[in-house]
């Protein structure tokens, strides 16, 4: 099973619209993005979430990615792996935070 979803409860979710059409669907472990034509543009998942790639999942670190791919970059908010598109993490805020030991809370796939 890659994703543990609780359908009972789908209806528990939020909508934030910015007025043009695009808007974002957040529930409990995993968010929709679409734009303003209605297209669906990201998505993004959290805990509970039990999918990989390339032996990447939530809990991975940035140690973890640095050895499987050589390197990542920060891009802001997020962090990238040079020449794979498409694919995003975001880092847990944890004590004591450390970039290369913070393990990654989101993953986001987009449209490129």
């Amino acid at each position: 099973m890659l994703f543990k979803v609780d359908y009972t409860r789908l209806e528990d979710y939020k909508v934030w619209e910015r007025g043009d059409g695009f808007c974002i669907y957040s529930f409990d472990n995993f968010k929709l993005w679409f734009g303003v034509n209605n297209e669906l543009e990201q998505i993004g998942v959290t805990k509970g979430f039990f999918g990989t790639y390339n032996s990447v999942r939530i809990g991975t670190t940035m140690l973890d990615i640095k050895k499987i791919f050589g390197r990542y970059e920060n891009d802001g908010d997020v962090y990238i792996i040079p020449g794979i598109a498409g694919i995003c993490f975001e880092l847990e805020d944890v004590d004591g935070w450390d970039e290369l030991t913070a393990p990654i809370e989101w993953i986001f796939v987009y449209k490129c």
